[in-house]
């Protein structure tokens, strides 16, 4: 059993009442949805997520979050600009450097001190949410493993809480879908990545980049 400072760790920095701003983001369910792509119910939601954790977060977001983990300040502002260079959809980087520079600016302000010095960088540095949460694990005493743990179930409660709230699937079948998908990061996080970043989810990654086209939306992707 990991410590009880780790696990009280967890449970507040990976509650959505952190005020780091999630709540502003789908990360692709809105577009999937209004585009037909995301039928309402449970199954289609699970493997949209089971899809989200394998192809996007263990092969980019989880390899960034592990180097900036070990990274200096310059090497971490290194890390930040590959991120923006391996998004390539103006939407999705719009909202990872947007969620990054809250959760940021929300260690900094608590005192953070890897968080302060850094986000005296943002006026150079993207501010993207991969090495954001890096940053926020070491400033709060994660170690590496804790920290990829929190970024995945980060996503996860994302992704499920934005359906939730768009009736694509009810409290009970979105707290089925978070059960399942937990499961899926468990053997993910039992498996070294690959060592150099990248991802593939172009249906949604097109979904997302739609947004500016829509009249209405409720999310910022």
């Amino acid at each position: 059993m990991a410590d009880l400072r780790t696990i009280l760790t967890l449970l507040q920095h990976g509650d959505s009442n952190f005020p780091a701003g999630g709540f502003a983001f789908s990360w692709g369910v809105e577009g999937m949805e209004i585009d037909g792509y995301l039928p309402r119910g449970r199954a289609p939601l699970e493997a949209f997520v089971g899809d989200q954790l394998a192809h996007r977060w263990a092969t980019m977001d989880r390899v960034l979050l592990r180097r900036a983990f070990a990274a200096d300040l310059d090497a971490l502002e290194e890390i930040d600009h590959e991120t923006e260079a391996l998004t390539p959809g103006a939407e999705m980087r719009a909202g990872s450097r947007r969620a990054g520079r809250a959760l940021i600016g929300v260690h900094a302000r608590l005192g953070g001190a890897l968080a302060a010095p850094y986000r005296a960088r943002l006026d150079t540095a993207p501010g993207h949410l991969a090495p954001a949460q890096a940053i926020a694990a070491r400033d709060t005493g994660l170690d590496r493993g804790a920290a990829e743990l929190l970024s995945g179930w980060t996503l996860i409660t994302g992704l499920v809480s934005a359906a939730v709230r768009l009736g694509t699937v009810g409290h009970l079948d979105g707290q089925r879908v978070m059960a399942a998908a937990g499961r899926r990061l468990e053997a993910l996080l039992d498996t070294e990545p690959e060592d150099e970043p990248c991802a593939f989810t172009p249906i949604c990654d097109i979904a997302i980049a739609r947004a500016p086209l829509r009249e209405q939306r409720m999310f910022a992707t």
